[in-house]
Order: structure tokens, then C-alpha cells, then sequence
């Protein structure tokens, strides 16, 4: 689940049992929500300041974050991280920063707002900036994209269940074979991801019932490590290139 901004209504979607993603805005009020959710929030919780990039949890649990990224492939995570970056860098968002033209609306009109403003979100005549608004499509094709190069033929592992799928569906991946296939720098993020119960969800949607979601991705599988052609927004700049995208097919940029 995921909840872009918390209101006090939506509380307590904080004591949800599972895994939650939620945004919280700091207005730096004594008596604001974000002040009352460090006051109260479960202390199994990890926080993200994402205007200065401090993550506060309790006990051990940021060694586990930190050793939980180390096994992340260096490779496809330094790419996607690159990814992202460059299209927070179109959308002119630096960490720590609102988007630069934030601050005023688009239809304003900028020879009447006062210089030091305009110099400020960097609309000055000397430091005219295009940029285009973060493409959240964009992000979300990066990380089909990670998951399309560390999961290429996982397909061949799945176990075809009986008739009467009498087979426990612990079992309709050969998690072992998988391992042993995989290039060693993934093998211990890969070994991390197959015990997950999100993982285990994933074998048996896409086994029992062949959700459609499941299928397009393996689509997108097929495509990504078929094509001849680099993917991404480092492939070709802003204009060029092409994506897969969530469609199953491939798109320019």
C-alpha cells in the first residue's frame, strides 16, 4: 500500500501489519501531524528525511538497510540510480530541493515578478531553464527495467503444478536451480528476493491463475533482453531511444 500524503483521517494506516509507504509533509508546526507521527510511530517504522537524506529508525535496523542495499547488484543498481538522477536533473530537482519553478505557477508571468524571486527559482532573463515536469512513467519503467535484468529466465525455473494443484505453491519455483544458474554478484540479492512472501505471490499468481500483470512482465522480459537496442534515459538523451514500457511494447522517448 502505498500513501502519497498522510492526513489525520488516514492515521491509522501507520498500525497496518504489512509493509506501507507513506509520505508525510513537515509544515515544522510544535503540534503538526508530521511532529505527532515521530511521536507515535511504531517503532519497527524507518523515516526518510527526503529534504536531507537522514533516515531515522530504531536499534539495528539501519545496518540492515546499509547491508540490505550492499547486496543489491552494483551494477544494474548503479544504473538505475543513474536513471533516476538524470530525470530528476530534467525535471530540475537537485537532492534536497523543490522542483525549481515551484514556487511560482507556470502562468504567471515572469517580468512581473520581482527579480530576486525570479533569480531565486532561476527564471532570470540571463538563466532561462527548460524543464520538463519528472516523468513518473519514466521512474516507473527504470524499475520494471532493474527487475527485467536481474530476473531474465527466472520463467524457466517455475514448476508446473498437477492437475488438482495438490502441489503446495512453496513449490512451483525450483529457487535452488535458479540460484545455482545466476552470476554470483546476484546470487545473494536473488537468494534474498525468492524467500520473500512478495516474491512467493508473484510464483503464484502467475502460475495458478497467469495474471495478466504477470504475463505482460514476462513480455517485458523477453523484450528487454531480446532488443539490440539500449533502453533508458542514458541510452540516447532526451529525445531519442526507446523504453519498454508498461504496455509490454517499446516507446520512443
Amino acid at each position: 500500500p502505498y500513501v502519497p500524503h498522510l492526513t489525520q483521517p488516514f492515521m491509522s494506516c501507520l498500525e497496518f501489519p504489512g509493509a506501507i509507504f507513506v509520505g508525510i509533509h513537515d509544515n515544522g508546526q510544535a503540534n503538526g501531524l508530521a511532529k505527532h507521527v515521530r511521536d507515535s510511530i511504531p517503532e519497527d517504522s524507518i523515516m526518510v528525511e527526503l529534504d536531507s537524506g537522514e533516515i531515522n529508525c530504531d536499534g539495528n535496523r539501519y545496518e540492515t538497510l546499509k547491508a540490505a542495499y550492499q547486496i543489491i547488484p552494483a551494477e544494474s543498481r548503479s544504473i538505475l540510480i543513474k536513471e533516476v538522477e538524470t530525470l530528476c536533473q530534467d525535471a530540475g530537482i537537485v537532492p534536497g530541493q523543490e522542483p525549481l519553478d515551484y514556487g511560482i505557477d507556470s502562468a504567471i508571468d515572469y517580468s512581473t515578478v520581482p527579480s530576486n524571486m525570479a533569480e531565486i527559482f532561476g527564471k532570470g532573463k540571463e538563466q532561462q531553464h527548460h524543464y520538463e515536469p519528472l516523468d513518473d512513467r519514466a521512474v516507473r519503467d527504470n524499475f520494471l527495467r532493474f527487475f527485467c535484468s536481474i530476473l531474465g529466465g527466472y520463467e524457466r525455473f517455475l514448476v508446473v503444478p498437477d492437475a488438482d494443484f495438490l502441489t503446495s505453491g512453496d513449490d512451483w519455483f525450483d529457487s535452488s536451480k535458479f540460484l545455482a544458474a545466476a552470476s554470483s554478484n546476484r546470487t545473494p540479492f536473488l537468494s534474498a528476493l525468492v524467500d520473500t512472501q512478495l516474491f512467493q505471490s508473484f510464483i503464484q499468481r502467475r502460475t495458478e491463475a497467469s495474471d495478466v500483470h504477470c504475463m505482460l512482465f514476462d513480455e517485458c522480459l523477453a523484450e528487454y533482453h531480446s532488443s539490440t537496442v539500449p533502453y533508458g534515459r542514458l541510452s540516447g538523451g532526451d529525445s531519442s531511444g526507446s523504453q519498454v514500457d508498461g504496455d509490454g511494447g517499446s516507446q520512443q522517448q
